[in-house]
């Protein structure tokens, strides 16, 4: 089984405060050990992982199609400036500009978004 940094997308399931999971593709990183998401700051998986840090991860295409196993694990907001930068070099480096065009396409259809970066970290 290939690591989920591989992976060009993931499935990221958070919970709702009544337990309800809700999973959502995303692009992931893997940056000295850990494995990051590059996701708007005021998304509801955000503040479902505010709430609740338990999450799920899965291999999956572009569209949410899983393709692989499920893994637990625990997500939490980094604020750490210099994870902040090394996560975005990472994600440019895998991903391309696309990362980066990312945000700038939103203020073509809606206003423009902060971002912020998830650490997850997964059960053994």
């Amino acid at each position: 089984m290939k690591p989920l940094e591989s992976e060009a997308n993931v499935s990221l399931t958070s919970f709702r405060r009544n337990g309800t999971p809700v999973s959502t593709p995303v692009w992931i990183v893997g940056w000295e050990g850990r494995n990051y998401v590059n996701t708007a700051a005021d998304s509801f998986k955000v503040k479902r992982i505010r709430s609740n840090p338990a999450v799920r991860l899965a291999p999956c295409t572009m569209r949410g199609k899983i393709t692989g196993q499920w893994s637990g694990g625990r997500a939490g907001i980094v604020n750490d400036p210099a994870v902040i930068a090394s996560v975005g070099r990472a994600m440019r480096a895998k991903y391309g500009w696309t990362v980066a065009l990312t945000p700038l396409l939103g203020l073509l259809f809606r206003r423009f978004r902060e971002r912020v970066i998830l650490e997850i970290t997964l059960d053994p």
